[in-house]
């Protein structure tokens, strides 16, 4: 059914009802209010899969068919695509079988939510389910005729999102939805914040909170988009591919927030993007606390230069050739391509993602010989051996110099403790309840330790 036909079947259903004054209403948020919206039973036919739904978003943009579902959602070919989409995703906190047994069982319970002309806002999955089970029609609230697109994306996230974003969005369409509410929405990070939930009042701290996580998620985004852009037009890195990641990537953002200078957060970046797509797992989650921007140059070069299978291409791996520029998706403007001119995991990074892609890639030892080809699981493992064995060494040298500066931290910290007990002292002295005696006491072993440490310090 086209377009024209859909809204002449809904609209035929709106007059039916028009006369029955105890007709369905269905409360919905609408702009900057609530209105009741007349809720009538359409033909499943009349109603269309919504291609712009942020549940599903980043898994349409990742599918092999997503050029025929962007070039018409509504032909016959993208809806069925979109169907196998939306019946894959396990979403509303149950899968598809279950929600095709409970709607057998009960009915349709809740109305969905459709446009004058058939689109559906939410209820897609409703829509699939009852279709396979046979049914005719669908229970539908129908927005106003004027309803744009804009409004449309509003209403699914007061409808969905808010109330289920982080349970039932994954980790990939949350970082579409929030891109799209800032950068086509013109929402600020704020108002944002306070839509999803994570900021949970007007309240200055809340509101910090809030809009440090939704620039987390834009910067999370950014790091996705700028792999796609190294791996070129391929189109292999997919949004989906990222959704265990969510973990690696808040820790990578943390890292590269609190690094001191452009160069080192982009190190940084390309260090843990590539242990990321190697598989985070072969690591573990503890050593990526010691990969920061000297990782490479102290550690890794001379790991990979000692490795068995990848000692002939420590320096291809580790030396980015002389002008090889990307262009740092937008968003990333505080990262600096300097870096690649001195050691860093960028060549690693790009040669994780080949071998990805491809299933294998070819690395270069030395100018005027041929290259050598490695599959992917022996690269992979050959890398993850290279990676543990830095991580070792970085932690025996760490860990000595941690040990060389104890005593001055514990001692440091001892003294703050003293004069915080002092400040708290002089509060309570005159509670009768104080135990004076004990307190005494304590102060008094502790002038008893600091004299021993004191005779062994002048010998």
């Amino acid at each position: 059914m086209d377009e024209k036909a859909r809204a002449k079947r809904i609209t035929e259903a709106l007059n039916a009802r028009s006369t029955d004054e105890q007709s369905e209403t269905h409360q919905l948020p609408w702009r900057d209010g609530q209105s009741p919206f007349p809720v009538v039973n359409i033909p499943l036919n009349a109603v269309v899969l919504n291609a712009s739904s942020h549940r599903i978003k980043a898994n349409i943009e990742s599918d092999a068919h997503a050029n025929i579902i962007s070039a018409d959602p509504f032909s016959d070919e993208a809806q069925t695509r979109l169907s196998e989409i939306i019946r894959e995703l396990n979403t509303e906190g149950s899968t598809f079988e279950e929600l095709k047994n409970n709607l057998s069982e009960k009915g349709q319970t809740d109305p969905g939510v459709v446009t004058r002309k058939g689109l559906l806002v939410n209820a897609n999955r409703r829509a699939i389910a009852l279709r396979e089970l046979g049914r005719a029609v669908i229970r539908v609230a129908v927005l106003p005729s004027d309803a744009d697109n804009n409004e449309i994306e509003l209403l699914e996230m007061n409808l969905q999102v808010a109330r289920d974003f982080k349970a039932n969005y994954s980790f990939s369409n949350n970082l579409l939805f929030v891109q799209d509410l800032v950068q086509d929405h013109n929402l600020g990070a704020d108002q944002v914040s306070l839509n999803l939930g994570w900021a949970a009042s007007n309240d200055p701290k809340e509101l910090k909170k809030g809009r440090a996580l939704v620039e987390q998620h834009l910067r999370m985004l950014t790091y996705i988009r700028y792999v796609q852009k190294l791996e070129g037009p391929k189109g292999r890195v997919k949004l989906i591919d990222f959704d265990d990641k969510e973990l690696s990537l808040k820790e990578l953002d943390t890292k590269c927030e609190s690094a001191g200078s452009p160069v080192a957060k982009t190190k940084i970046r390309d260090l843990r993007l590539a242990t990321m797509l190697l598989d985070d797992k072969l690591l573990g989650y503890q050593p990526l606390r010691l990969m920061d921007e000297v990782f490479v140059e102290d550690y890794l070069y001379d790991a990979l230069h000692d490795s068995a299978g990848l000692g002939d291409f420590a320096d291809y791996l580790t030396t980015p050739q002389a002008g090889q520029v990307v262009e740092e998706p937008e968003g990333l403007e505080e990262f600096d391509d300097e870096a690649e001119e001195t050691q860093s995991a960028r060549p690693l990074l790009e040669a994780i993602i080949e071998a990805r892609s491809e299933g294998r890639v070819e690395l270069q030892a030395k100018k005027g010989r041929n290259p050598i080809a490695f599959d992917l699981p022996s690269f992979r493992e050959e890398v993850a051996g290279a990676l543990r064995d830095a991580v070792e060494v970085a932690r025996e040298e760490k860990g000595r110099e941690e040990g060389i500066e104890t005593p001055l931290k514990r001692i440091s910290e001892a003294r703050q403790k003293v004069r915080t007990a002092k400040r708290s002292f002089n509060s309570v002295s005159d509670d009768p309840e104080f135990k004076h005696g004990k307190f005494k006491y304590e102060v008094e072993k502790l002038g008893k330790e600091l004299e021993k440490l004191s005779r062994e310090l002048n010998g």
